[in-house]
């Protein structure tokens, strides 16, 4: 146990209870938290992360997807980057 972690609070996924100090297994708890109210409020602070995180990653994809386009110009010019100079389609080897 890390110091100071038995004076902190845990929320048990498993329990859906606040616990005070290291009682249960980490594989069981979101935490630590400073506070008994931060630790009830675990999973809701969980999912809000998540939809920020998962609206971050939608406008990240959008903005790389939008400028990979733009760089490699025609619908034809990409096409002809899946190919090999000699015009066969780019396919992987096996090594043995």
């Amino acid at each position: 146990m890390w110091p100071g972690e038995d004076k902190k609070w845990y929320f048990n996924i498993r329990t859906k209870k606040v616990e005070y100090g290291r009682i249960s297994s980490l594989f069981d708890v979101m935490g630590p938290y400073d506070t008994e109210e931060e630790a009830q409020r675990a999973l809701e602070k969980a999912a809000q992360d998540n939809a920020k995180w998962d609206e971050e990653n939608r406008s990240w994809d959008e903005d790389a997807s939008s400028d990979s386009l733009d760089e490699l110009g025609s619908e034809a010019e990409r096409a002809k980057i899946k190919q090999d100079p000699e015009g066969e389609e780019d396919t992987p080897s096996a090594i043995f």
